[in-house]
């Protein structure tokens, strides 16, 4: 409820992607990607306007947590997007390398593990 107040007043990427470890606590994956989604569409919208500020750290973690967020409910497919997009925020150049399969790879691993 506190998040939900907060975002009346003022919405930012940071409170969406607080929403979402809230919602990924409570097992709501369908709501975690929501809340990830629009955390990653704002902390963009920041970028667009010039703020670049925290916006790489914002979208990593948005990404990784909704990364997760598919997987439990079954989306490999977008799962492993998010993932990868997550990697390319750390190291643009990896989708260039021998590297992009053994992400793959530990992103297969981790669900797996779950």
């Amino acid at each position: 409820d506190h998040y939900l107040r907060a975002l009346e007043l003022n919405e930012e990427p940071e409170i969406y992607l607080r929403l979402a470890d809230y919602y990924s606590y409570k097992k709501n994956y369908k709501k975690t990607v929501e809340s990830c989604t629009k955390a990653i569409n704002l902390a963009y919208e920041r970028i667009n306007c010039g703020r670049t500020d925290n916006a790489d750290n914002l979208l990593f973690c948005s990404y990784v947590k909704r990364s997760s967020a598919y997987g439990e409910l079954g989306n490999f497919k977008n799962g492993k997007k998010d993932y990868l997009n997550a990697i390319n925020i750390l190291n643009p150049w990896i989708f260039f390398s021998k590297d992009k399969e053994f992400f793959e790879k530990e992103y297969y691993k981790m669900l797996k593990e779950k």
